[in-house]
């Protein structure tokens, strides 16, 4: 479990924002009770969650809508063995129904996102969901978790682990 000071610099939001996703949004995680004189706790799923809706939130999309994805996102990672899902996710700014999700740019089919709105100015907006995933993964690491990918990187150095 993180308090918001934990992890609010590493998802890029601010308190204030999350505060007021917290108050204001149906979000899909269990949130701990809060203990009077005690900072809230979050959860792994928690601050994915939160990092989701940011994420989303700066590529345009309204926080509501956030709200769902991030849950569509975290149930399929979970379904998959909490696997970080695809890399990227693109669409035609301000209409998200355009989105592709890939695991390189090279995947995205920027002429075809382009001919779902031919009259417009081709701007797109893009969330890195993979490194979304990736920053909140290693803030809950362990020292343990840090330790055996210094090991096993170590053996890979050395020959070993092959």
């Amino acid at each position: 479990m993180k308090k918001l000071s934990e992890f609010c610099d590493t998802i890029g939001a601010k308190r204030g924002d999350i505060s007021n996703w917290i108050e204001r949004l149906e979000l899909k995680t269990a949130y701990a009770t809060t203990v009077p004189g005690s900072a809230r706790r979050f959860s792994f799923d928690n601050v994915l969650e939160l990092a989701l809706i940011n994420g989303y939130a700066k590529a345009g999309v309204p926080p509501q809508l956030g709200v769902v994805i991030a849950d569509a996102t975290i149930r399929k990672l979970h379904d998959h063995g909490n696997a970080k899902g695809r890399e990227w996710v693109v669409f035609v700014a301000g209409d998200l129904q355009t989105a592709q999700a890939a695991d390189s740019l090279d995947e995205i089919s920027f002429d075809e996102l382009t001919s779902t709105q031919p009259n417009d100015a081709p701007v797109f907006s893009m969330v890195r969901v993979g490194e979304i995933v990736r920053r909140v993964k290693r803030l809950f690491a362990t020292p343990e978790d840090a330790g055996e990918r210094s090991a096993t990187r170590a053996g890979r150095l050395v020959g070993e682990g092959r």
